[in-house]
C-alpha cells in the first residue's frame, strides 16, 4: 500500500514538473542593429504623412445673453450705470481654438472632428509643407460620429491614403499626428492597445481604436498612421477627459471616417438607416430565458416605426442582421447606422423560445428620431440618459430622475436660454422629466408661456427661465 502511494505521489509530481513549462535560457542580448554607426528612426515612415496633416484654428462668437441679463438685473449696477447700463456690456465674446486635419484629396478636402468646427465663424488652415494659412469652408458634418469635411481653395496637396482599420490587431505600431496644446505639428508613437472600444460617452456612434501612443487637446481630428504612413484612425483627444495625455487616447477607425468623409464630400449629409426601436444589452439573468448568452434585447419599439410594421416586438433578442452575429447592443447600433435608408436587411430573433426572421426596410434616421440608445435631439440640446456615473457625479440619490445635457449645439436657442454640457434637466413647470417624450410634452403643453425648467448642474439645484 505504502509502496501504491509512493508512486501515486511521485507521478502527480512528475505531471505537475511536466505541465509548468519554462522558458529556453537566452544566451545574449543585442541591439536591434550591431552596426554602432546606425541609428534606430521611424523618420522614413512618417516623412510623407506628416504633409497630409494641418492645423487648424477656429474663431466662435458666442452671444453674452447670460452676462447682460443677469447684472441688468443687478441693483448696484443698475444704480451706478443708470439705463445705459446695455451699452457698456459687451454684446458678444470670441472664443478661439485650435485641432488638426487631414488631407483626403489633391483638391483641398480634409477630414477633422466635428467638435473641432462647429458653431466656428472662421476657419483657419495652416499647410506644414509652406506654413502659409488658408480660409476654410464646411462641406458638411456629423454630429453623431464627431466628423466634418472641410475644403480649401488649394489644388496639388499631399493626401494620405485610408488603410483598413479591420485589420487592425492589438500591438500594431502607429504614430499619432496633430496640433497638441497650439504647439505646431508633433507625432507620438505607440501602440494598438485596442480595438473595438465604446460606452465611453465620446460619440454617439463608437467603435474606437484604443492607443497608448500620446493625445492630447489640440490633436483632435488628427491621423493615426500605421508604420507604412497609411492612415488607420482620425484622433479624438476628449477620449482621455482631463488637459494631460494619460496614457489612454482613442482615435476614430479609418473604415468609418472614409465612408462618412464621401458621403459628406458626394451629398453634403450623412443618410443613416434607422428601425425605431431602443435597445439594451442581454443580462446574464436573462440567458436562460433566451437560450442564448448574446444578443441586444427591445426594450420599447416605436408603434408607427418600420420595426414594428415589420412585427419585432418589445422583448425580442436580436440575434442577427443579414446573419451577421449580434453580439451586443452596441454592434447592433453601428451595425443599423452603417446602413443607408430604405436597405432590406434579415433580423434574425428569439421569441418565446424559438428562433424567427423577419424583412425590414430600414427607414431614415434624422436628428428628431429617437435613436436606438445614447445620445437625442431636442432643440439644440443633444440629450442622453442619466447613467450611474451621472447620479454619482452630481450626488443624486437612486430615485432621481432626469435626462442629461450631452451637448449644446452653438448658437441654438438652447445655447441662449442658458443650458450647459452636463446638465440634467429634472422638472418643467410641474411636469417631471423621465424621458426626451416627457420634454416634448412639457414644452408642447407651456408653448406660448415662459417655462420654469429646474435642472441639477454641479450638485446643485438651478432654474433657468425659458420662453
Amino acid at each position: 500500500m505504502k509502496k501504491l502511494l509512493f508512486i501515486l505521489g511521485l507521478s502527480i509530481i512528475l505531471m505537475s514538473e511536466d505541465s509548468i513549462k519554462a522558458a529556453e535560457e537566452f544566451s545574449d542580448r543585442v541591439m536591434p542593429n550591431d552596426r554602432s554607426d546606425v541609428v534606430l528612426s521611424y523618420n522614413q515612415a512618417i516623412k510623407f504623412a506628416k504633409r497630409g496633416v494641418v492645423n487648424i484654428s477656429t474663431k466662435r462668437r458666442i452671444k453674452a445673453r447670460g452676462l447682460k441679463n443677469s447684472a441688468m438685473n443687478d441693483p448696484f449696477f443698475r444704480d451706478y450705470f443708470g439705463e445705459n447700463l446695455g451699452s457698456y456690456l459687451p454684446k458678444e465674446k470670441l472664443e478661439r481654438s485650435l485641432g488638426s486635419g487631414v488631407i483626403i484629396s489633391k483638391d483641398g478636402y480634409i477630414l477633422t472632428n466635428n467638435h473641432v468646427i462647429d458653431g466656428a465663424s472662421e476657419i483657419m488652415v495652416t499647410l506644414p509643407t509652406d506654413g502659409n494659412e488658408y480660409i476654410a469652408k464646411i462641406v458638411g458634418k456629423d454630429i453623431r460620429s464627431d466628423l466634418a469635411v472641410i475644403r480649401i481653395n488649394i489644388k496639388e496637396l499631399n493626401p494620405l491614403k485610408f488603410a483598413n482599420s479591420s485589420k487592425l490587431l492589438v500591438g500594431d505600431l502607429v504614430f499619432a499626428i496633430g496640433n497638441p496644446f497650439g504647439m505646431g505639428e508633433s507625432v507620438s508613437q505607440g501602440i494598438i492597445s485596442g480595438v473595438n472600444k465604446s460606452g465611453l460617452g465620446i460619440n454617439e456612434y463608437e467603435d474606437f481604436i484604443q492607443t497608448d501612443a500620446a493625445i492630447n487637446p489640440g490633436n483632435s481630428g488628427g491621423a493615426l498612421i500605421d508604420s507604412r504612413g497609411h492612415i488607420v484612425g482620425i484622433n479624438c483627444s476628449l477620449g482621455t477627459k482631463v488637459a494631460n495625455y494619460s496614457g489612454i487616447g482613442f482615435a476614430i477607425p479609418s473604415n468609418m471616417a472614409k465612408k462618412i468623409a464621401n458621403d459628406l464630400i458626394i451629398k453634403g449629409r450623412i443618410d443613416r438607416g434607422y428601425l425605431g426601436i431602443s435597445i439594451n444589452n442581454l443580462q446574464k439573468e436573462l440567458f436562460s430565458l433566451y437560450g442564448k448568452n448574446y444578443g441586444a434585447v427591445i426594450v420599447s419599439v416605436d408603434k408607427h416605426g418600420v420595426a414594428y410594421k415589420s412585427g419585432l416586438r418589445r422583448g425580442d433578442l436580436i440575434i442577427g442582421i443579414n446573419g451577421r452575429k449580434i453580439v451586443n447592443a452596441k454592434i447592433l447600433k453601428n451595425e443599423i447606422g452603417n446602413k443607408e435608408p430604405n436597405d432590406i436587411i434579415r433580423v434574425d430573433i428569439v421569441r418565446d423560445g424559438k428562433r424567427k426572421a423577419y424583412n425590414v426596410k430600414l427607414g431614415r434616421l434624422s436628428l428628431m428620431n429617437t435613436p436606438m440608445s445614447g445620445a437625442r435631439v431636442f432643440e439644440g440640446l443633444v440629450l442622453d440618459q442619466l447613467t450611474p456615473s451621472e447620479r454619482k457625479k452630481n450626488r443624486l440619490d437612486s430615485d432621481v430622475t432626469g435626462i442629461v445635457v450631452a451637448k449644446v449645439i452653438a448658437d441654438s436657442k438652447a445655447q441662449g436660454d442658458g443650458f450647459m454640457v452636463g446638465d440634467i434637466i429634472m422638472q418643467v413647470e410641474d411636469i417631471d422629466i423621465l424621458d426626451i417624450n416627457d420634454l416634448k410634452r412639457a414644452y408642447k403643453l407651456y408653448k406660448k408661456r415662459t417655462k420654469r425648467v429646474y435642472i441639477t448642474r454641479r450638485g446643485y439645484m438651478k432654474i433657468l427661465v425659458v420662453r
